[in-house]
């Protein structure tokens, strides 16, 4: 072992605190069920609920139709006090469509979000066309049947029942429809 003790490299850490601004820990909607990567929703008004992880003030929030662009500037209710949980309202019907939700915020030290947080909500309220294999009343002399679900756009199955049994599981998706 050498007596001759010395510095051969040094490297220098910094780590600056107060740098990130606020981010969104979740995000829902009224009557909301997500499918993929949008939510579905059947409100012509719709309240948008965010929780960000530490208080926080928005500075900017609307919904933008994919089809016409047409924007609606979300109320934000007392926007100048910082907070970690807000309800976001559009203040009037939307036109059933496909929206692209966008918002920002900063934090108390006026540290803004690094990007802006968006999400996909459709609006609609008309009920999706199911198509059922086999038909009703048909009869049918095999003892396993293929049972075929077809929705004419995405569509959630919460349950399905068969003589009062839940048979859900029993099922798989090709794209959600």
């Amino acid at each position: 072992p050498s007596k001759n003790i010395e510095i051969v490299n040094s490297l220098a850490f910094e780590a600056h605190e107060n740098t990130n601004g606020p981010r969104v820990f979740s995000f829902n909607v009224t009557a909301g069920n997500k499918v993929i990567e949008k939510t579905y929703t059947n409100s012509l008004q719709p309240t948008i609920y965010v929780k960000f992880l530490e208080p926080a003030i928005i500075t900017f929030a609307r919904l933008v139709n994919r089809n016409t662009s047409a924007v609606f500037n979300l109320q934000v209710g007392d926007s100048l006090i910082a907070t970690s949980e807000y309800e976001l309202t559009a203040g009037q019907n939307l036109p059933a469509g496909e929206y692209r939700f966008e918002l920002n915020a900063k934090n108390q030290r006026n540290i803004f979000m690094d990007t802006l947080f968006t999400a996909t909500i459709v609006v609609d309220n008309t009920k999706p066309q199911l198509n059922i294999v086999p038909a009703k009343d048909e009869v049918i002399n095999k003892s396993t049947v293929l049972i075929r679900l077809s929705f004419n756009e995405d569509a959630k199955l919460d349950k399905i029942l068969l003589n009062s049994n839940n048979i859900k599981e029993t099922f798989s998706t090709i794209n959600n429809k």
